[in-house]
């Protein structure tokens, strides 16, 4: 709602928040094709994180297409009052991660910052799962995707994974998303030899 965005922007800028809840057209996106890829696995039970999940339009698409599914979320905000119901809040231990009820999928969501150690290892603790699909689309800096690479993903990948980074072209600082990519594919490559990287154009999820 407008009086939700006005008190927290979800990460998303103000010449969008005009399309976010319209429907979306018939011409692809980035959300077809990750629930393609998603299909595509020949995996029953898949583990997925999502880094950045904003107010979770992307992860609900997962959520409502799968079932027997591991969801994590991972996002500096809170939940948006949409999905709050959904998610009943760990103990005190475990106050940042939330946890889904009565849903076809176990849904996880992480309030944490990608920049903050604290909150990536309290992360780590409370979760152990190994990824088959990541999906990163929160701070779009080459700084904040290698340190969420270095705290959240390197040491999480199953034996087959997919990363999937999103808005390599977005240049809020210089250099952007895109070179620490290309550095991440070279250290994976040390650990993984069958890896292959792919750069394209697709709409994006606000469609």
């Amino acid at each position: 709602s407008k009086d939700e965005y006005d008190l927290i922007d979800y990460g998303i800028p103000k010449k969008n928040f005009k399309f976010i809840n319209e429907p979306l057209t018939n011409k692809l996106t980035n959300l077809d094709l990750i629930v393609y890829l998603l299909k595509s696995n020949k995996n029953i039970n898949i583990n997925y994180l999502e880094i950045g999940t904003s107010v979770l339009k992307n992860f609900m698409v997962v959520n409502n297409s799968f079932n027997n599914f591991n969801l994590v979320a991972y996002d500096i905000n809170p939940i948006t009052q949409k999905h709050k119901d959904k998610f009943n809040q760990g103990n005190e231990k475990a106050s940042k991660l939330y946890k889904s009820k009565n849903l076809n999928n176990s849904l996880y969501y992480f309030h944490g910052d990608v920049l903050s150690e604290e909150d990536t290892n309290n992360f780590n603790d409370l979760l152990n799962f190994k990824y088959d699909f990541i999906y990163s689309d929160a701070l779009h800096t080459k700084k904040a995707v290698e340190s969420e690479f270095k705290n959240l993903v390197k040491n999480n990948l199953n034996s087959k994974f997919i990363i999937y980074y999103d808005d390599l072209d977005i240049k809020l600082t210089v250099p952007a998303v895109e070179p620490a990519v290309l550095n991440i594919f070279e250290e994976l490559k040390e650990q993984f030899s069958d890896l292959n990287l792919y750069t394209f154009w697709i709409y994006g999820w606000i469609g």
